[in-house]
């Protein structure tokens, strides 16, 4: 169970032509913001006054954006998370990107490799932005030095390929267990096969290749991942994590992405819950998403 899970709110109040109960409520929305509002300085690594009070029993820290891809609130989030990581016993860092190609990252950030490609490992074109570059090279320098005893690992928690594959996971997926040749001979002429059939760029050209299938092929996709997960039962945690993975995508895929189920959220809240249930008692995870996914 999560207990207290914190969500960090950014409000920006403009300027518009309003009526008056608009004009009233703005002004409420106004003092309120005053009077709870944390200023604090997007530059240095100290402390953020007033932050050690709000997260003190929270073992999850939300910091949302109501939208992607906005200088300010990268920004804001590197910020943050420098403080939490030096003041707060952070210990990992969560994004709405592919669970799988984030392995590269958190292996580039904790010193177990050498270099990293950023946009294969983070998906919807994250991998891109200076200011999420940035977070991650100050994080593999945490962790080769003043971090090294407890350094921040670094997940994705959310589909692959922007949820548009299953074939990320099956990837990583044989890398682990390369040792068991009958598995990876199993994935890869069963498995594999059958879900390259609806793999895309993202989850909408990917959901049109699949409702294009036929009934039975669908129902080979789905039997087979539920047995990948079968097979994976009782071997290494991040064997069955991306087995369960790739069965969250085909998931996804049946269903859509609005089906009232919500298909891609229950994933990222499971995966999420995965790497808090891998934290030592007392330590903190801080999740990067969009307002509605931390919600």
């Amino acid at each position: 169970m999560i207990r207290s899970p914190l969500l960090l709110v950014v409000v920006a109040l403009g300027s518009a032509r309003h009526t008056s109960a608009q004009t009233q409520a703005d002004s409420a929305a106004a003092s309120w913001v005053s009077a709870h509002a944390i200023p604090f300085s997007l530059d240095g690594d100290g402390p953020v006054p007033g932050l050690a009070a709000l997260v003190v029993r929270s073992r999850l820290i939300g910091v949302g954006e109501s939208v992607h891809d906005q200088h300010e609130f990268l920004v804001m989030r590197f910020r943050l998370l420098r403080s939490l990581v030096a003041h707060h016993r952070v210990t990992a860092l969560v994004m709405e990107s592919g669970l799988p190609e984030a392995i590269a990252l958190d292996r580039w950030v904790t010193g177990q490799s050498e270099t990293v490609d950023f946009d294969a490992a983070l998906k919807y074109g994250f991998g891109g932005h200076a200011e999420v570059r940035e977070t991650m090279q100050w994080l593999r320098r945490w962790n080769l030095g003043p971090g090294k005893r407890h350094p921040v690992r670094v997940y994705g928690v959310d589909l692959p390929a922007s949820a548009g594959s299953i074939i990320p996971a099956l990837d990583w997926l044989v890398e682990l267990a390369a040792a068991d040749v009958t598995l990876v001979s199993w994935i890869n002429t069963t498995v594999r096969p059958l879900a390259a059939r609806p793999s895309g760029a993202f989850w909408r050209p990917a959901s049109i290749k699949y409702d294009s299938l036929s009934e039975a092929t669908k129902d080979s996709l789905r039997s087979a991942v539920a047995e990948l997960v079968t097979k994976t039962r009782g071997r290494s945690d991040w064997e069955s994590r991306l087995a369960l993975v790739a069965q969250q995508t085909e998931t996804m895929l049946r269903f859509g992405a609005y089906h009232p189920t919500n298909p891609r959220d229950l994933a990222m809240a499971a995966n999420t819950e995965w790497v808090l249930s891998h934290q030592r008692p007392g330590d903190r995870v801080v999740l990067w998403a969009h307002n509605a996914h931390v919600q």
